[in-house]
Parts: C-alpha cells; sequence; structure tokens
C-alpha cells in the first residue's frame, strides 16, 4: 500500500512525474532520503543538528529540503539566522509521512 500525499500543487507540478490515477503524488515521489532527512531536520529544529545525527555536512541537508519544498511547491520551514521552525503546512506534512517512516523503520 502506498502513502498518498493529497497537495494541490505536488499533482500540478511539472517537476513530478510519478502520480497514482488520480492524479496525486506518492510517496516515492519523494524519496526516502528526503523525507527522512524533513523529519530529522524538525526534531532538531536545526539544519546542523540534522546534519550530525545523518553523517552529512549542513549544507546538503539544507539543499536537500529547499529540493523537496521546490518539488512539492510548499514551504515546510521558516528559516532565520538562528533558528528553524515548522510552518503550518510543514507541520501537517509531517504528521503524514512519520507514520510511515516509522513503519518503514
Amino acid at each position: 500500500m502506498r502513502t498518498v500525499l493529497r497537495e494541490e500543487r505536488c499533482a500540478d507540478n511539472p517537476v513530478n512525474t510519478g502520480q497514482d490515477d488520480d492524479g496525486n503524488c506518492t510517496m516515492e515521489d519523494f524519496g526516502i532520503r528526503s523525507l527522512s532527512v524533513v523529519s530529522t531536520v524538525a526534531a532538531h529544529r536545526s539544519f546542523r543538528g540534522a546534519a550530525s545525527e545523518l553523517n552529512l555536512s549542513a549544507s546538503s541537508v539544507s539543499h536537500i529540503v529547499a529540493n523537496l519544498e521546490q518539488k512539492i511547491g510548499i514551504r515546510l520551514f521558516l528559516r532565520n539566522t538562528r533558528s528553524v521552525s515548522l510552518t503550518e503546512a510543514g507541520e501537517a506534512f509531517l504528521a503524514r509521512i512519520r507514520p510511515a517512516l516509522a513503519e518503514i523503520n
């Protein structure tokens, strides 16, 4: 069973190539690694903290998140020089992906 993320902008995003029969993006479109990175950033509220846990550079983590945000067409995090916090859309997105990530891990 595939977890479907029902975000209208995702279905309309020309970058997206993998859709189900209803035009919705599926988890496999995003890549498990990208989803795990987003979840880790949210848990740490920090790109640097997530990078340390994932054995990646903070720049790599930031790029992975930015690429996913561009692909799905929504901003997941509010960023400033001192903190990272989830947007409302980011909270909803994480609520949908965390159960699937828990099953995979």
